[in-house]
């Protein structure tokens, strides 16, 4: 059975009632929870509070309270939203109601690549370079800013990137590079600067936690689709025709084939893609996170 679109409307008579019960503080957090559930039902990423709570992984008798100023007022359930729809949210307007609601906002954006941009040139923690191949190299071993291929030209440099959306990133059977380098309109976009990167794409699992965990957000060189080469251990995303986009450590078997693995090594649980599984290879070469 199709299940029916609800959108959270609430009367100027029960929104005052609201906000005398819990003051102007809580009353704006709960304000916020509704215009995250609203935008997720306007852009279809879910259709009610059912599909909410089944999406969060919630009892849907909590989800229903929280939504409905019965308890637990807090930012947590946007921040649950957030996490599980690609991170579409502002943190600042979630935690402050500070900001413009969604994160590829021009205020949100400029905050995000100034930190990106910061973190890749200090060669800091939180900016992962992978050993690269074909020349994309950007951070030497000192922290030197090495020359790439996209020159010195202030045009050139100033790249805005497209975000791969979340539904895009599992589908089978799909170069999703491919389709993205042909059709970008109404895809979201981060600011990249000088770094190599191709696609930025936000980390759904926690497979490679404590290194990445989900919503990290990756800045990815796309490798040419014949490219098959890799350096075992490095993490790759990895894209599929049977489960579209595999981030995860990865070793190239002697048959060609590609054998994922994870950081835990009484655990790595391995499996092997098989070589014509693999419509493309990605290297990480930024991460940051909110």
């Amino acid at each position: 059975m199709a299940q029916i679109k609800a959108k959270k409307v609430v009367s100027e008579a029960k929104m005052e009632e609201l906000r005398n019960k819990l003051g102007d503080f809580k009353f704006g957090i709960l304000q916020r929870i509704w215009e995250a559930y609203n935008y997720l039902v306007d852009t279809n990423r879910v259709k009610n509070v059912t599909d909410l709570s089944e999406k969060l992984h919630r009892d849907y008798t909590n989800v229903v309270a929280i939504i409905n100023g019965q308890r637990a007022i807090t930012p947590k359930i946007i921040l649950d939203m957030n996490s599980c729809f690609g991170q579409p949210f502002n943190r600042d307007w979630i935690i402050d109601g500070v900001g413009d609601m969604l994160v590829n906002s021009t205020e949100a954006i400029q905050r995000a690549s100034t930190a990106i941009n910061q973190a890749w040139a200090t060669n800091s923690p939180n900016a992962i370079v992978n050993a690269a191949y074909n020349g994309n190299v950007t951070v030497s071993e000192s922290g030197n800013i090495i020359t790439n291929k996209y020159g010195d030209s202030p045009e050139e440099e100033r790249r805005w990137c497209p975000v791969v959306p979340t539904s895009m990133a599992k589908q089978p059977d799909f170069d999703i590079f491919g389709h993205l380098s042909k059709q970008m309109n109404g895809v979201e976009r981060l600011y990249s600067g000088t770094a190599p990167i191709d696609i930025w794409h936000y980390v759904t699992d926690n497979d490679l936690y404590p290194h990445y965990q989900k919503g990290d957000c990756l800045g990815l060189k796309a490798y040419d689709v014949e490219d098959r080469r890799i350096k075992t251990g490095n993490v790759y995303v990895v894209d599929t025709n049977r489960d579209g986009f595999v981030f995860r450590r990865f070793r190239k078997l002697d048959n060609g084939d590609f054998e994922s693995y994870t950081f835990n090594e009484s655990d790595p649980q391995t499996y092997v893609i098989p070589q014509e599984d693999v419509i493309r290879v990605y290297s990480v070469v930024l991460m940051f996170r909110y």
